[in-house]
């Protein structure tokens, strides 16, 4: 055990002596670069100190500089001296580098300056006195230009004279002649006379025949307002009543009206005034007139989200209460699409109705009848191909079409006229 704790004791010894070893040889390396510090940073204090007096006489040799450019505050920095110096040089020398340019050059050229403005203001001094003697030149030839013209206003004078003399010989002979004139236009005037009593003998003979021109013109126009209408259509009248269940209504037309079984009326909305713009409410047909003015009528169409009610409108084209309804057909008239003609079924809806065609055109272009102030609508189907290989007039529908608008007739497609006639017809599919 004591030895043991002898053996701790030596190695303890041996490190402590080898840790003073270190200790000794690390304080004799330090303390030897300090003292080579201590060396440096004082030639680094001689440095600076030489250094700052040689930035003092750069302070003053920059204050001197400063002064003699003209930068008297000692805020104003490099860089605006240099925008100064370039500013000068540009004014002074155009199209020099400001940076080889000095101000010693700048005095330079402003003394050159000086000079050419001496030498210009000698050249302006001798320039004006020439331009002196010029106007004096000019004044002297003025006042013999004046003189001329004083002798030229005495010469003109004496002609004026002359003139007047000859005026007053030419006034007194064109007096006489205007005498003469007078004479002669009083003939003139009692020939006028004579002609104007004529012209008005004429006058009330075209009067007359002008009246009687009026008169008829008056006759043919009041029965051309009978009936032509305006592109305005009024409804033709009304529902009086409906029995939604039975799908029957009560119409406020019959028997004074000329009203036929089996016609078909669209239905409007109660408010409308113009049938041409509105939609259609529905359709129904005349079933049987039941009084002059009452007639019962079936419903054929009727949208259950908007139902026909009582005060709602109704109107067809092709029926007028009084008279008759005046057409005319133009072209190939296809109702279910097939391309065939059905210009027949047409006139049969017409006429069923107690409606008159007045004028036609039919698929081969051969025309029948004429338009009339009475025909109210032109219904237009499509232009037939090659009317003249059947003996037809190519021309005849475009004409049929011009004359239609010369009179204000109505233009209606097939597909609108069956719509406003409530004809739905089968369509056949290609």
């Amino acid at each position: 055990m004591a030895v043991r704790e002898n053996t701790a004791i030596q190695f303890a010894l041996i490190i402590f002596v080898f840790v003073t070893i270190a200790l000794s040889a690390a304080t004799v390396h330090y303390f030897g670069k300090h003292e080579q510090q201590v060396v440096e940073k004082h030639g680094l204090e001689t440095t600076i100190a030489t250094l700052q007096q040689e930035k003092t006489e750069l302070q003053q040799d920059r204050e001197t500089l400063k002064h003699i450019i003209g930068a008297y505050t000692d805020d104003v920095s490099l860089d605006t001296i240099s925008s100064n110096h370039e500013t000068d040089v540009q004014e002074v020398m155009p199209g020099e580098e400001f940076d080889t340019s000095p101000y010693r050059a700048l005095i330079g050229r402003l003394a050159q300056i000086c000079r050419e403005i001496g030498e210009r203001e000698t050249v302006g001094i001798k320039r004006e006195a020439k331009q002196v003697q010029r106007i004096e030149h000019e004044r002297k030839q003025h006042v013999a230009i004046v003189a001329l013209h004083t002798a030229d206003r005495d010469r003109l004078q004496q002609d004026l004279v002359t003139v007047r003399t000859s005026h007053q010989q030419e006034r007194r002979r064109y007096v006489a002649l205007w005498d003469e004139l007078a004479t002669k236009l009083d003939e003139k005037g009692r020939q006028l006379a004579e002609w104007e009593i004529r012209h008005m003998e004429a006058q009330r003979n075209l009067q007359r025949q002008i009246a009687l021109w009026k008169s008829r013109y008056a006759g043919l126009r009041e029965q051309w307002e009978t009936v032509q209408l305006d592109k305005f259509e009024s409804p033709h009248g009304k529902l009086a009543a409906v029995r939604g269940r039975e799908g029957i209504v009560i119409v406020d037309l019959g028997d004074a009206d000329h009203l036929r079984r089996g016609l078909v009326f669209n239905v409007y909305d109660r408010d409308t005034t113009n049938v041409m713009t509105a939609p259609i409410k529905g359709e129904i047909e005349i079933a049987r007139t039941l009084s002059e003015h009452e007639a019962e009528a079936r419903i054929l169409d009727e949208d259950l989200k908007d139902p026909l009610l009582p005060g709602d409108k109704i109107f067809t084209p092709i029926w007028q209460p009084g008279r008759k309804r005046h057409f005319a057909l133009a072209g190939l008239l296809d109702v279910n699409g097939d391309g065939k003609s059905d210009s027949a079924k047409v006139r049969n809806l017409i006429i069923d109705a107690g409606g008159k065609i007045d004028a036609t055109v039919d698929e081969n272009g051969r025309r029948t009848g004429k338009i009339t102030v009475e025909t109210r609508y032109i219904i237009v189907g499509r232009r037939p191909p090659a009317v003249a290989s059947l003996g037809g007039d190519p021309q005849a529908m475009e004409n049929l079409l011009a004359e239609a608008k010369e009179f204000g007739v109505d233009q209606i497609s097939v597909a609108r006229f069956c719509n406003l006639v409530g004809y739905r017809p089968v369509v056949v599919k290609k």
